[in-house]
């Protein structure tokens, strides 16, 4: 019987993990959120046996003040139990957290995070092992940290996943009033993990996020707005060829060539070398920086809605260390955003991945910011 929960529970997570990675939500500069769900809390460090036994819910407000940073409020309360010997204890939690937040991928569907935080809490031990520890609720505080990640269901509502590892300022939590040198930041304090499965509704938003807008994710280096249909014209035409009221004589050809003049269009006949603002590297390193992910997505986002363009992915570095490593390490960074667009569903056979080592810069290889920007990707078009 607990062999068939425990795989409902995995296909359910399978299937939302399915349903949240095709969606896309439009991002806020910044937002109000309210969540909710259920906990699974388990001791890490204590002097007892811990139990399977273990539940909580928990519900949060939380405030993002911008694409990336947010403090949360939330209410939890936990049942946790263990044994020792032949004891059964049950201890019964009510906090509050404070929690600093910070998204790594906001315009990704699935969005990982990290937070850190402190909290007070009440708590009340049930048939406690120490004799000493008073059968009535005490108070204390504590600090957690954790990770997890929003994955998205639809404009407003989001999947919350998520680890915490938590440290009261305690060491009877247990039932004991000794603990294990397992603290967080040491000491002989009580520890205890939990698992939160829930769902963020997004009850406000404020002006909409430009930071994963489909600017183009390729340019030459300046960043241009895409050319606007001049509607205002179109109708002027057709008020120009009107012969009666209610009838117009227009001239759709001459509309038509409007529209395809002012629709913005990937410029392939002039087969440039287009840099991939903003996707940059650390030194020696051929992993992106968090920054380069919406870019990166634009840029897969691009060549989907231009099937027929082939491209030359172009890695390159700065002019320090020999010939010979910065080809291989340029070579490691077309490769890495070769596989991200393959992963985002960018047919392989349309890219070709080649690394040029320290040629061609872009800055100065004198000053750290010029070394940066020829740290960079490049797309060749090749038809």
């Amino acid at each position: 019987m607990r062999g068939c929960m425990k795989l409902k529970i995995i296909l359910t997570l399978a299937f939302m993990a399915f349903w949240a990675g095709e969606g896309f939500a439009q991002l806020a500069q910044n937002s109000w959120t309210y969540a909710f769900g259920f906990l699974y809390p388990r001791y890490i460090s204590s002097g007892i046996s811990p139990s399977e036994s273990n539940y909580g819910i928990y519900h949060s407000f939380q405030r993002n003040f911008s694409e990336h940073v947010g403090l949360r409020l939330s209410g939890n309360y936990m049942r946790l139990e263990g044994k020792y010997g032949a004891i059964t204890e049950k201890t019964d939690i009510l906090s509050g957290n404070l929690d600093l937040f910070y998204y790594l991928a906001p315009c990704e569907p699935v969005c990982p995070y990290i937070l850190a935080g402190v909290g007070g809490f009440f708590f009340k031990v049930s048939n406690a092992v120490s004799p000493g520890i008073p059968k009535k609720f005490l108070r204390d505080y504590l600090i957690n940290v954790g990770l997890g990640a929003e994955w998205y269901l639809s404009e407003d509502w989001k999947l919350q996943t998520e680890f915490d590892y938590n440290t009261p300022a305690t060491s009877r939590i247990d039932g004991l009033t000794s603990g294990n040198n397992n603290g967080l930041f040491g000491g002989t304090y009580d520890t205890y993990a939990s698992l939160r499965l829930g769902v963020v509704y997004y009850f406000f938003k404020g002006e909409p996020s430009k930071l994963c807008d489909l600017y183009g994710g390729v340019g030459t280096g300046e960043k241009k707005e895409a050319p606007q249909i001049d509607y205002d014209r179109i109708e002027d035409i057709v008020k120009k060829y009107q012969t009666k009221p209610g009838e117009a004589n227009v001239d759709y050809d001459r509309i038509e060539e409007i529209v395809k003049r002012n629709e913005p269009v990937l410029p392939k006949e002039a087969k440039p070398n287009w840099q991939l603002v903003g996707v940059t590297f650390d030194f020696g390193s051929a992993e992106f920086k968090t920054e380069s992910y919406p870019i990166l997505y634009n840029a897969a986002q691009m060549l989907l809605q231009n099937p027929d363009i082939k491209i030359e992915i172009q890695g390159y570095t700065d002019d320090t260390g020999s010939d010979t490593y910065n080809l291989n390490l340029s070579l490691k960074r077309a490769n890495a955003v070769k596989d991200y667009l393959v992963s985002h569903g960018v047919a392989a056979e349309r890219l070709t991945a080649v690394g040029l080592g320290s040629q061609n810069p872009v800055g100065s290889n004198k000053t750290p910011e010029g070394r940066v920007l020829n740290r960079r990707i490049e797309f060749k078009i090749l038809n």
